[in-house]
């Protein structure tokens, strides 16, 4: 007669402990050693220098535990649409000694703006960078987009998104950069990393 209420009871603390392994990356500080944060380092790749915003970066393909707000990230298992990936910025290259968050990205194929609307409904309407475009080949829209908010003093978020063809038909990946506003440029430390990433995407 007990089965049913014990099962029940599984079933719930089965449910808080998935909720409590999620990491939410809307609320990571820019204080926080990013070894007290990733889940498995051997999942991670680094590159010294990321393009776009000359940091350092920590990045994994496997973002199931991950979460922005109320989206919970999901791995994209078509391969053809590309990975999504959840990655952490640092102030200089990655060692055994101090390793800060200067920032954190998110690469995510988002048909439907979710990622864009959880920004809006927290930080209000952004800043464009860069328009939305218009420009088809063979119906389908190529080109990028690019908004900015600068909810503090602290940090400025940009998210792109990346119109492209994929079968076909239309493919939308959404970029988003948490970044610092004191982390420098690790190829010309006279600029911010910020005025790096704000310059590669503005028309």
């Amino acid at each position: 007669m007990k089965l049913i209420p014990n099962l029940t009871i599984l079933l719930i603390m089965l449910t808080l402990l998935s909720c409590q392994s999620q990491i939410d990356l809307s609320t990571i500080s820019f204080q926080d050693n990013v070894d007290n944060i990733i889940k498995d380092k051997n999942s991670f790749f680094s590159d010294n220098i990321h393009p776009s915003t000359g940091l350092p970066i920590l990045y994994t393909y496997d973002i199931e535990g991950y979460n922005y707000g109320t989206i919970n990230l999901k791995s994209n298992p078509q391969e053809n649409l590309g990975k999504n990936m959840v990655g952490f910025f640092l102030y200089e290259p990655y060692s055994k000694k101090e390793n800060k968050v200067a920032g954190i990205m998110i690469e995510y194929n988002d048909q439907n703006n979710l990622i864009f609307d959880e920004l809006v409904k927290t930080h209000g309407k952004p800043e464009h960078i860069a328009e939305e475009p218009i420009t088809k080949v063979e119906g389908v829209i190529h080109g990028i987009s690019a908004y900015k908010w600068s909810p503090s003093k602290e940090y400025t978020i940009l998210l792109t998104k990346s119109y492209s063809s994929k079968n076909k038909a239309q493919d939308i990946t959404t970029s988003v950069y948490v970044i610092s506003n004191e982390a420098l440029d690790q190829t010309d430390k006279s600029r911010k990393s910020v005025e790096r990433l704000i310059q590669t995407f503005k028309e």
